[in-house]
């Protein structure tokens, strides 16, 4: 089974491309930590007010798009990694 290099994805035999990143497919999988070091990833801040009702319209947006996300003192949205988006 062919499988893409940056993310990780199987396809079917007779595929040649990730349709995600558009680049060539290999035939063994990642190695499980070449994987992991490209998902080192940081918190970020999405969205920074001094209104707490903002923050937390902003941070139910993103929870509606399937975006993990916290509030860090009640003002800040802080956006976290997902699979999705690594």
């Amino acid at each position: 089974m062919p499988w893409c290099p940056k993310c990780n994805a199987e396809y079917v035999d007779g595929v040649t491309v990730c349709a995600d990143c558009g680049i060539e497919l290999v035939s063994e999988p990642p190695k499980r930590e070449a994987h992991q070091a490209m998902r080192k990833v940081h918190d970020v801040v999405v969205y920074a007010t001094s209104d707490p009702y903002d923050a937390r319209i902003v941070q139910s947006l993103l929870r509606a798009s399937g975006i993990p996300s916290l509030l860090r003192n009640g003002l800040e949205v802080i956006g976290l990694p997902s699979e999705r988006y690594a």
